[in-house]
């Protein structure tokens, strides 16, 4: 019985884990999109036309 219940609790910890970790490769991504944004957008106003 003790090992079925460490089963449960192992695959939960696993779905656990994989969700943190996509929640770390979305907000990375969003870094990244929001860091070259900013510098496309810092050098269309550095250089007026």
């Amino acid at each position: 019985m003790r090992i079925k219940s460490l089963m449960k609790n192992k695959k939960a910890f696993s779905a656990i884990i994989a969700a943190l970790i996509l929640m770390l490769i979305a907000v990375a991504a969003g870094v990244v999109v929001y860091a070259y944004v900013m510098g496309w957008i810092g050098g269309v106003q550095t250089n007026p036309p």
